[in-house]
């Protein structure tokens, strides 16, 4: 049986809040549109990135260039090295982002 959805709207500090309830009856969990919509464009939900695609793709060309290390990159985009870890495993293909041996 599928779960019950509804949404509530809130006031918060005079700005007006909808978020989306979910009770599910029978499901671990249960994702409505707005809660997609909620999320970024991601149809699984979840958090929207931290870099966007034009910042994903300038880290990837620095860190193809080998000029700087993940630490280096993780403070000038002033994000986490997690993030730049994924990022980069998500966009380089099979290289490891830990081997920053190609910085002289």
């Amino acid at each position: 049986m599928p779960g019950n959805a509804s949404s509530a709207t809130f006031d918060v500090n005079g700005t007006t809040k909808t978020v989306a309830i979910c009770v599910a009856s029978s499901q671990s969990s249960c994702i409505t549109t707005a809660g997609r919509r909620f999320a970024g464009s991601d149809p699984r939900g979840g958090r929207a990135p931290k870099l966007s695609t034009a910042q994903q793709e300038l880290l990837m060309q620095v860190y193809r260039d080998g000029t700087h290390t993940s630490a280096e990159l993780s403070e000038i985009f002033r994000v986490s090295r997690a993030t730049v870890y994924r990022t980069i495993q998500r966009n380089a293909g099979g290289v490891d982002p830990g081997d920053d041996a190609s910085v002289t």
